[in-house]
């Protein structure tokens, strides 16, 4: 006598549904990462919009050919340099950002910034991330 059923359970699971899992999963780490670095700083009304202390300053190129940081205007290299190590210094961070107009400003001007941040050996960063790109090409 043969007792035994031809109908067993299987006790393995299916490839196709891990594979599934697996894919969802990845979707799911890859929006959030996107979402993580998009992140827009909301302002409460009635407050101004200033600089927090500790965060980096920012050096503007404007269109008459000189230098702005964080309020103060400059046309002179040695003020420009001597401002900008007093900001980085207060601060505590060892980068600056550069803003600058792409039609009107001169490329020595922001040269300059860039030599003063390599000089100090501080990171530095452009408002226009394309930029960013370019200058890395050149290095």
């Amino acid at each position: 006598m043969n007792f035994s059923s031809r109908n067993k359970i299987k006790l393995e699971g299916g490839m196709a549904s891990m594979t599934d899992l697996v894919f969802l999963l990845l979707i799911f780490f890859v929006i959030m990462s996107l979402m993580a670095n998009n992140q827009t700083p909301v302002k409460s009304a009635g407050f101004k919009a200033e600089p927090a202390p500790n965060e980096e300053p920012i050096v503007k190129v404007l269109s008459n050919n000189e230098y702005e940081i964080n309020g103060k205007k400059t046309s002179d290299y040695n003020q420009l340099r001597e401002i900008l190590i007093a900001s980085v210094e207060k601060s505590g961070k060892k980068s600056v950002r550069i803003e600058y107009d792409k039609t009107n400003s001169e490329y020595q001007l922001v040269f300059n910034i860039i030599s003063i941040c390599q000089k100090n050996e501080w990171g530095f960063h452009f408002a226009d991330p394309s930029t960013q790109k370019n200058v890395e090409n050149l290095k």
